[in-house]
């Protein structure tokens, strides 16, 4: 068997841990094991889940505020673990921090696999001297380079990098977030709105770069059209405060709904109208992805986020740039607001397959990915 220690997990439902969760989900267990290796002591959602599946958690202290602890235990456990393994998965949005690429190199995993998720990072100007110090040096640790699109393999990856780097998309479950009549007036009615009204909707994790204090904005000058819409903010964070200040000083307080981290996704998305992505950057973003799985209109920030990320176009999906005024995207809104209906099932599978955005066909092209790299490594070593 073929065994893979994942490095990425996080302790919030955030983009990558969906994504790890889906394609860990659906890879053949009986021919590829993987294990996770957290950088927390807090549990990770569904944690009992994974447990289940025979998937082990390793978890290890956060980098601060002891940073010495840090550092042993962390070297500690590639020094006990590392043989074990015939690869590493390394998911990460920046280069701020490579141990885990310097170790597994160290105490000899065959493969390092370093997969980029982000097409760039907020992070302060000293970690970003960092992340542009160790893209010089990643080349002598990895192995593998893959990325979720184009732009998150560029912010990452030196030239040499991006020659042999590998697009792995951030495929789903379109099942799982597939519309649900029931589900919809079911969360709508906890929200206290009825047939009549429009529900914008955004599930991101409350933080800057996710850009909720912009879409409160427009929220504020849409409202002078249609007074009946309302908006819904799925997630949590740092800029929640910030976030209802904003709202508060608009006067708009009580159309917007905050309702923190939820687990069902699908529920809330077949709640919402049109679904709203404002989001400074991305490297490929999967809420995206599964609002487009759901039916939902998109409109989405164009300027740090790829044009990949229309999967079902056809009038359905609207870039628009963060440069662009508050009545432009009132505009744009409109026009998603007028559709008459969701998309139909038929098309969403049809569309999701040919752009490759379904994990059951994607979970076997990584599953090959994963054991015929393997038989090529080893035929070169």
């Amino acid at each position: 068997m073929y065994k893979v220690l994942v490095f990425g997990m996080s302790t919030v439902r955030g983009g990558v841990w969906r994504c790890l969760e889906n394609y860990t989900k659906y890879i053949d267990n009986r021919r590829i094991q993987f294990d996770f290796l957290c950088n927390s002591y807090e549990e990770i959602p569904e944690e009992a889940t994974f447990l289940a599946r025979g998937i082990k958690i390793y978890k290890t202290p956060r980098r601060f505020p002891n940073y010495l602890r840090y550092k042993r235990e962390v070297q500690n456990f590639f020094k006990q673990h590392a043989h074990e393994y015939d690869a590493i998965w390394v998911n990460i949005s920046n280069l701020v921090n490579i141990d885990y690429l310097i170790l597994s190199k160290k105490y000899g995993i065959p493969r390092i696999i370093l997969h980029s998720h982000g097409s760039r990072s907020v992070t302060g100007k000293i970690k970003d001297m960092f992340h542009l110090l160790n893209k010089k040096r990643i080349d002598y640790y990895a192995t593998d380079f893959w990325a979720c699109s184009v732009d998150a393999a560029k912010w990452l990856f030196t030239e040499k990098g991006l020659s042999k780097a590998v697009i792995v998309n951030n495929a789903i479950d379109i099942e799982s977030v597939c519309y649900n009549e029931v589900k919809r007036e079911r969360y709508r009615n906890m929200l206290g709105m009825n047939d009549c009204q429009t529900l914008i909707g955004n599930i991101a994790r409350l933080e800057y770069p996710k850009n909720q204090v912009f879409l409160i904005e427009v929220m504020h000058a849409f409202l002078h059209k249609y007074p009946q819409v309302e908006l819904v903010l799925v997630g949590d964070g740092s800029d929640k405060d910030e976030i209802v200040r904003t709202a508060e000083s608009l006067g708009i307080q009580d159309r917007i709904h905050i309702v923190g981290e939820q687990e069902d996704v699908q529920g809330w998305l077949s709640a919402i109208d049109v679904f709203v992505l404002p989001s400074l950057f991305e490297g490929l973003p999967l809420a995206a992805l599964e609002a487009q799985a759901n039916g939902l209109p998109l409109l989405y920030a164009n300027d740090d986020i790829p044009e990949s990320v229309n999967v079902v176009d056809g009038g359905y999906v609207i870039g628009e740039s963060l440069l662009s005024s508050l009545g432009q995207w009132c505009e744009q809104l409109e026009k998603l607001v007028k559709l008459p209906t969701r998309l139909s099932s038929e098309v969403i599978r049809s569309k999701f397959a040919i752009k490759g955005y379904d994990i059951t066909v994607e979970s076997q092209r990584l599953e090959k990915l994963f054991l015929q790299e393997s038989r090529e490594h080893d035929a070169t070593n």
